[in-house]
């Protein structure tokens, strides 16, 4: 029982294949280690036909040395990906491989998109410079990162062979035990690069109740009058988990009554039995439970395409433009809209992809057939009458037919223009007469400024993909909320003349250089600003106490920045805060630590001066996390009194700090170290760490260590 699966399989001698997709080699000089695909299906347990994990693990970690292609294929909705990521996570799994990565292929392939997953993933492409490199250099980085590297490569949703015949010569064979997993929903589709082939059995009527039970009641058992009628439910979703966990949704948010339920089973079974063709048909049965207010923000997701990471804030922005967003009394309509979102994720209607450092969803994922479904409804609800720039993105072709004088004509055919709310820079070179004919735009993303956004007196979101210079017009429209121009890398500037003759309604503004008094004097016209993304390329450092509403700080500025202390002040309202390159000495940390609200807290790239750190008394009392990232620091001293609420410690390409305090030890709250490019001192000291929080009964403590060197 000690020994690893790899050393496991190392050491068996003799080996009693039963998996019905892999057979010993008849050969009898073949070492007896190595596995190859079986032509044909053998007799198989029940018991390892319901343990997929392990079949896969031992693919995974064992034999054979060369790569191996290994794909899970089988049903929509039986749990494909959510097993590659169970294994993609495991511990075992993790520790095993040098380098790791996750993409998404998905039915529309491509090659580009694909190529910057990879690479993304695997923690080797800047994203900021990837928009200027060629498909030729992705394709050598990838190659040599992966070369004389043991990785794994998984691939979801592969549709057809393009995929893999594209980028196959890029994943070399070092025969060091590297593997790409695949999932699919086509069994035969990969049969000449012969890979094992694992199809995961729908769930038994124990295992059906089992997940339901779990997804309703969370820790807590099932009342027993219940028992009956849910095990009836379980067994109406016929063994696939996509089914059950939704119908979990459903009945999560009904009352635990005996009557209620068998209601919903009677509905259940008569549904499927009049939809018997689907492959999942209580999908539109957990629809058809959603209160109102929530169908239009569901049927909105028919907008997005299959597999896409769907930017929260983004949606959040077309939801309100569209007016699907209620307002409540002293909540903000994103405040709204986030309890939205938590309710359809609680329902399983949505998946969350990816969650920001405080824990709220930054990006979610739709099921491909939630997805199906979401769209033919959408398609069928004569009520449901939406018109936005995913629309006009599916028609572009259509559009390009006519010639541009003739554009207003082309819009009227496919849209109402007048109407029209939403429009991005997908659409290309005609943005400037669309504005024209849109006059009510709430919402517009486009690659550069145009002078013809003043026109648009209704306009609540602006998002500039390049830096640019702001003019006074665009700060002294009535209704933009949000506002946000390139990146800190490619900032907007303020025209030099640029007066704002109002308070404005700003709440957003990302990414704007404030470079002197003349900045700052204009910004202050945006009072209710509540996040704020800057950059000072100068010495200067405005004073953005006047910012009583501000919650979200984060500030850059020029590499030969010398601070000065006496002038650098933060509201008492800010909650995260990220600082680069300002050379804040750490002796005057407390200009930061003493901040009330402040949670977050991100440190990077020289925004602190100094070798010595010491915290005090008093000092970082709210905060859940702290990262500190390519910082010059070599001691730090600290008291679990003075991070009494940390969650999340994490710490990256600090190369001459030698020890984290080990008094974190003694934060009860602490769940998390993450340790990337450090010292090995540094290591031990979160071992350390780990041991006394294990000690204190804190099981649920994790600690991440990567790259560490002597």
């Amino acid at each position: 029982m000690d020994l690893t699966l790899t050393d496991l399989v190392e050491r068996t001698e003799q080996l009693k294949i039963k998996d019905p997709f892999i057979a010993v080699p008849k050969q009898p000089d073949c070492d007896i280690g190595s596995l190859q695909v079986a032509k044909s299906p053998c007799e198989v347990s029940s018991h390892e036909k319901r343990d997929p994990v392990t079949q896969i693990k031992i693919h995974l970690l064992g034999e054979p040395k060369n790569r191996q292609i290994i794909s899970i294929v089988g049903t929509p909705g039986l749990g494909k990906t959510t097993l590659a990521k169970k294994l993609y996570d495991n511990s075992e799994v993790r520790s095993h491989f040098d380098v790791l990565s996750w993409c998404v292929v998905s039915q529309t392939y491509k090659k580009r998109e694909l190529l910057i997953d990879i690479l993304g993933s695997a923690g080797v492409l800047n994203g900021d410079a990837s928009s200027e490199m060629e498909d030729e250099e992705f394709k050598d980085r990838l190659y040599k990162n992966l070369k004389c590297r043991r990785y794994l490569v998984v691939m979801d949703d592969l549709w057809d062979e393009e995929a893999w015949d594209d980028l196959k010569t890029l994943f070399p064979d070092d025969r060091n035990g590297s593997r790409v997993l695949f999932t699919s929903r086509l069994k035969n589709m990969l049969s000449e690069t012969r890979p094992v082939i694992i199809e995961p059995p729908r769930l038994s009527s124990t295992e059906s109740w089992n997940l339901l039970e779990q997804n309703v009641f969370k820790k807590e058992r099932c009342p027993e009058e219940l028992q009956d009628i849910g095990e009836q439910i379980a067994a109406n979703c016929g063994g696939l988990p996509l089914s059950i966990v939704m119908i979990a949704g459903v009945l999560s948010n009904m009352e635990k009554k005996k009557s209620v339920w068998q209601q919903v089973a009677k509905c259940l079974s008569s549904y499927i039995s009049q939809k018997a063709d689907d492959y999942i048909p209580s999908l539109s049965f957990s629809y058809m439970h959603l209160p109102n207010y929530l169908k239009p923000c569901f049927l909105y997701l028919s907008a997005f395409e299959e597999d896409a990471e769907i930017p929260i804030r983004k949606l959040f922005s077309l939801w309100i433009v569209e007016g699907f967003i209620e307002k409540k009394e002293d909540k903000t309509l994103e405040d709204v809209a986030e309890e939205y979102l938590t309710e359809l994720i609680n329902r399983s209607l949505l998946q969350v992809s990816k969650r920001r450092s405080n824990n709220r969803v930054k990006t979610c994922t739709i099921h491909d057939l939630v997805l199906d479904m979401c769209t033919k409804i959408a398609a069928e609800d004569e009520n449901f009458l939406f018109q936005h720039q995913f629309m006009i993105f599916k028609h572009r072709n259509r559009l390009r037919l006519f010639p541009s004088h003739h554009f207003s004509e082309a819009l009227s055919i496919l849209y109402n223009s007048e109407k029209v709310r939403i429009l991005d820079s997908s659409y290309g070179g005609l943005v400037r007469l669309a504005i024209k004919v849109m006059p009510d735009l709430r919402y517009l993303e486009i690659q550069s400024l145009e002078s013809s956004i003043g026109e648009l007196r209704n306009l609540e979101y602006l998002s500039i993909e390049k830096g640019c210079t702001i003019p006074a017009y665009l700060l002294n429209m009535p209704k933009l909320r949000h506002v946000g121009v390139g990146s800190l890398y490619d900032p907007a500037s303020f025209r030099e003349k640029c007066d704002s003759s109002q308070i404005n309604s700003l709440q957003t503004l990302n990414c704007i250089i404030i470079n002197d008094s003349k900045d700052e004097k204009t910004l202050r016209c945006s009072p209710n600003l509540r996040r704020l993304k800057c950059r000072s390329l100068n010495k200067f450092f405005p004073d953005l106490n006047f910012l009583s509403q501000l919650e979200s700080l984060t500030m850059m500025c020029g590499s030969r920045f010398v601070c000065d202390s006496s002038k650098v002040h933060f509201p008492r309202s800010i909650k995260k805060l990220s600082l680069s390159k300002i050379s804040l000495p750490w002796e005057k940390m407390s200009l930061i630590g003493t901040l009330d609200n402040l949670e977050i807290l991100k440190l990077k790239y020289n925004a602190s001066k100094g070798k010595v750190w010491i915290t005090n008394n008093d000092e970082f009392q709210k905060l859940k996390l702290l990262k500190l990232i390519l910082l010059n620091l070599e001691e730090w001293y600290s008291s679990d009194d003075h991070f009494p609420l940390l969650e999340r410690l994490v710490l990256g390409s600090c190369d001459n700090l030698k020890m984290i305090p080990s008094e974190f030890g003694k934060i009860s709250t602490l769940q998390k170290i993450e340790v990337y490019h450090c010292h090995k001192k540094i290591a031990s000291s979160v071992q350390e760490i780990q041991d006394e929080q294990r000690d204190t009964g804190n099981d649920e403590f994790e600690a991440t260590i990567f790259g560490v060197w002597d």
